[in-house]
């Protein structure tokens, strides 16, 4: 028996997780479990289950929870004893995950007590203790990651950077992680960006704390000027001539949570059961049968238990073939989510979707992964997602009979009838516990009538009824009787019905209006926008509904519907018109303001749109390209939802928005799909600044893809309506985008020509930063037409501005641009000065295919000086990054790497 509290709180009997119950039941375990073997008064468990504002009769629900937990403590080591006062949980210490990390730490194996880790601590755990131990629990993990790294380094380790980064956006002032990042630096021959990582943090410290550096700090800054011999370390252990070696395999573990109280479906699991042994080669199931009759249930209770016979990985993916809220997901969309979960770097991604299906194949050819694929509607929407591994196996569900999938992929169906009576009170037993089942059996066969047998509905009603846990059963049945509308098996409106009538009338207000977010899963800060409350409040709210099993909290702050209770929801919405259209206001207000913050802080550049700026939940880039990657499918779904509902202003702008998020990772068919619902949009109100920007979102998106007729349609649209406008700089900003198109058309002298026509307007609209980008352009247009001098001229102006701006990519590009007009001209010595300025703050910047590009034509210079060994170094780096970004570019480089050898 196994107890876990680094992540979803579960119990492992015999070696197959399980879920300890609804989240107080799961807060009891936790109480118990950190102090394991030590008596817990009932007290402290009420305070932390109900933070220190416990019901009237809390001690009753406790010794509730704890019989509960008991059954499913069944048959191993650990028990849950009575003693005065209080309760204790009897169990070997090793046996919590918790305690055996902390062992583990005490005795030096980092490592291994990082390893037990499987996601956020006490996940699921609500409340104001759980969060204080979830933030002291991350704090140590920090603490172990960093002593990790630090012995890594010591042992000679060059590779440590991006996890010390990591670990730096979460603690960014944490001096220890910046001296060893420092360190790092130095140790990888970045001496420069090591001495700027102090004077930044140096600046930052001042401003945000009114301090500097401490001693330590200040010592290192110190030994790396005077470049001490002592600071270089062990020699990094052997390896390829490769530089970077490719990162491993990233194994995903993306199954949801098992129901605790899972029930029958004994010949099911037999048969899937039999599926996986006998299996040779790539297997796919279909599991099949009517709504609510718990197919996902199913799925994810089988898949969990053989997770084992899967190391390369579980992958899920709800295919939403039923959401009448959403469109199905599309291939595009699925591939990406899919090779994202994977670990595929964004610019290894191709830019169709026929393409990331095929390169989804090849990563999944020689491992072994689960692929749940659930809530499918046709055979056409899953079978570009098969893998093709001969260790893998597909498990689809869907309300259809996927009858192309059965004849020609050879799935072998499980189909799935409602409970049969017996398993239906055997679930309803469970849920209620036996003493107050076994009181009443004919009030209990009563409730299983009215339950149709499906799984769903059975759920909804124990959650009530547990939730009134003085009510006989029988006042209960009759309530339901009164209101019967359960007229055959596919109908139970009428226990969501009595559920919805129970609830408090805020909680039945949130309910009907979340059914209105568009995308998958709803997060609180979006929940919150809809109820119109604080987070908090609104979190407290979403507790009532989890408990009643209308909603569930599948990860910590993110809820979603089944299908079926998404739909309820949304048709009482649509009872409640003033409301309904207030609340589509309010989400997509809070969805915009927050889309544009964390657009900003992508590329904070850009030109920005006439918003007002309202606190959002992003404040650096890194959380901003977390966000919007969580959230561009419910982003994508607002557009539609504004423009359906008469918010096309809201459309156009959210569309804006998404623009930078979704060009850096080549979501092409996201960016037209909704460019045109924006255009479409910004017509209908007659806006020409907002159909001037989708045009042009939606021709960076056909240049992208080669259609350049049509991308030079959109441009041209786009300029003439800013210059109807009078916006001098979006029409400097559209030549500037054009002149990038002729640039990946090798068109040099159209490209030139555009470049000065941004030059010209930005110059007029007296607008630096775009003179700056528009010089540095025209620099490298001249440098490709073979005219070096001028080039230079106008990349030290872009360089002056630049520096002025304090923006880095722009130095970057310009200093690149310098070094190739001085390799031209045969200047080695300040091209080589040129490109290594380039290349050290790309690396600042994590700007990979840029550094890859630099190193080539810095191996170019060197090799012209014959210095052939330092050019095949620079030549094998460029070569590793763009073998991992799997970048056409490859094979050139790898001529000129294999010429020097």
């Amino acid at each position: 028996m196994e107890i876990r509290l680094l992540g979803p709180v579960e119990v492992v009997p015999a070696g197959r997780p399980v879920s300890a119950g609804s989240p107080k039941q799961c807060c009891v375990l936790a109480v118990l479990a950190l102090e394991a073997n030590r008596v817990v008064p009932v007290e402290t468990i009420t305070d932390r289950v109900w933070d220190h504002d416990p019901p009237p009769n809390a001690r009753g629900m406790v010794q509730t929870y704890v019989s509960r937990l008991r059954r499913v403590l069944t048959g191993g080591t650990a028990t849950i004893d009575r003693r005065p006062g209080g309760y204790l949980l009897a169990v070997d210490p090793d046996a919590v995950d918790l305690h055996r990390f902390h062992r583990h730490l005490a005795k030096g194996a980092v490592r291994e007590a990082l390893d037990l880790w499987r996601g956020v601590p006490l996940s699921g755990v609500r409340g104001d203790w759980a969060e204080h131990m979830r933030h002291a629990l991350e704090g140590r993990r920090s603490d172990a990651r960093r002593r990790l790294l630090a012995a890594r380094m010591d042992a000679g380790d060059r590779d440590v950077l991006p996890e010390l980064d990591e670990l730096l956006v979460a603690h960014p002032l944490d001096e220890e992680l910046i001296g060893l990042r420092m360190l790092a630096l130095h140790r990888a021959g970045r001496q420069a960006e090591a001495l700027a990582c102090y004077r930044e943090v140096y600046a930052r410290l001042l401003d945000e704390l009114g301090d500097e550096p401490g001693a330590a700090l200040r010592e290192l800054h110190q030994r790396l000027l005077r470049r001490d011999p002592a600071l270089k370390g062990p020699p990094a252990p052997a390896g390829p001539e490769v530089h970077r070696s490719p990162a491993a395999p990233v194994v995903p573990r993306q199954l949801p949570p098992s129901t605790p109280h899972f029930v029958g479906r004994a010949d099911e699991l037999g048969r899937l059961d039999a599926v996986l042994d006998d299996r040779a080669g790539v297997v796919v199931v279909a599991v099949g049968g009517m709504a609510g009759v718990g197919k996902t249930t199913l799925a994810v209770h089988w898949a969990r238990s053989v997770a084992d016979r899967f190391p390369d990985g579980q992958l899920y993916l709800d295919l939403r073939g039923f959401d009448d809220t959403n469109d199905p997901v599309g291939l595009g969309e699925a591939t990406r989510f899919l090779l994202d979960a994977l670990g595929t770097p964004p610019e290894r991604v191709p830019s169709t979707a026929e393409g990331r299906a095929a390169l989804l194949r090849s990563l999944l050819a020689d491992r072994a992964v689960l692929v749940v694929l659930d809530n499918a509607r046709t055979s056409d929407q899953v079978r570009p997602l098969l893998p093709g591994g001969p260790g893998c196996l597909a498990l689809v569900t869907s309300r259809n009979l996927l009858t192309d999938l059965i004849a020609h992929q050879g799935a072998v169906p499980v189909n799935l009838e409602v409970l049969s009576e017996q398993e239906t009170a055997g679930l309803l037993t469970r849920r209620l516990g036996p003493d107050r089942a076994g009181a009443e059996p004919d009030a209990l066969s009563d409730l299983v009538r009215h339950t149709a047998r499906l799984p769903l509905a059975a759920s909804v009603l124990a959650a009530r009824a547990q939730l009134r846990p003085t009510f006989p059963l029988g006042a209960l049945a009759a309530e339901l009787r009164d209101q019967r509308s359960l007229l055959d098996s596919l109908d139970v409106r009428g226990v969501f019905d009595w559920s919805y009538r129970q609830l408090p009338a805020p909680a039945a207000r949130l309910f009907r209006l979340l059914g209105l977010h568009p995308g998958p899963d709803v997060p609180l800060t979006a929940a919150a926008a809809l109820a119109e409350a604080p987070p908090a409040e609104a979190h407290a709210i979403l507790g009532e509904l989890t408990d009643a099993h209308l909603l569930t909290e599948h990860t910590p702050g993110r809820f979603r519907f089944h299908d079926l209770l998404r739909a309820y929801s949304r048709a009482l919405a649509e009872q409640h018109g003033p409301e309904r259209d207030r609340a589509v206001r309010r989400l997509l207000d809070h969805l915009l303001a927050t889309a544009y913050a964390a657009d900003r802080l992508l590329d904070p550049h850009r030109d920005p749109l006439d918003l007002p700026v309202t606190p959002a939940p992003v404040t650096d880039a890194a959380q901003a390209r977390a966000w919007m990657t969580t959230e561009h499918a419910a982003l994508r779904g607002a557009i539609a939802l504004a423009a359906n509902t008469g918010h096309p202003t809201h459309a156009w702008q959210l569309h804006w928005c998404l623009q930078t998020f979704l060009q850096s990772t080549g979501r092409w068919t996201d960016l037209v799909d909704t460019g045109e619902i924006a255009l479409a949009a910004a017509r209908a109100v007659g806006h020409t600044t907002g159909q001037a920007l989708a045009h042009r979102g939606l021709a960076l998106a056909q240049a992208w893809q080669g259609d350049h007729d049509d991308a030079e349609r959109h441009f041209d649209q786009a300029l003439a309506l800013h210059r109807a406008d009078g916006d001098l700089v979006r029409q400097a900003r559209t030549h500037l985008e054009i002149d990038w198109m002729h640039h990946r058309r090798a068109r040099h002298r159209e490209a030139l020509d555009h470049a000065l026509q941004a030059l010209a307007l930005y110059r007029s609209a007296h607008h630096r930063a775009g003179q700056a980008g528009a010089l540095n352009d025209v620099g490298w247009c001249l440098a490709e037409l073979g005219e070096p001098v001028q080039a230079l001229a106008h990349c030290d102006e872009a360089l002056r501005l630049h520096h002025e701006l304090g923006n880095r990519h722009g130095q970057a590009a310009t200093w690149h641009s310098i070094g190739y007009a001085r390799h031209q001209l045969r200047h080695h010595v300040e091209a080589m000065a040129a490109y290594r300025s380039a290349l050290a703050l790309y690396r600042e910047l994590d700007r990979r295919y840029d550094q890859a590009v630099t190193l080539d034509h810095l191996g170019d210079t060197l090799h012209a000086t014959h210095d052939d060994t330092a050019a095949s170094e620079c030549w094998h780096e460029a070569l590793a990054i763009l073998e991992q970004l799997h970048h056409p570019k490859t094979a050139d480089v790898r001529v000129k790497a294999g010429a020097v050898r």
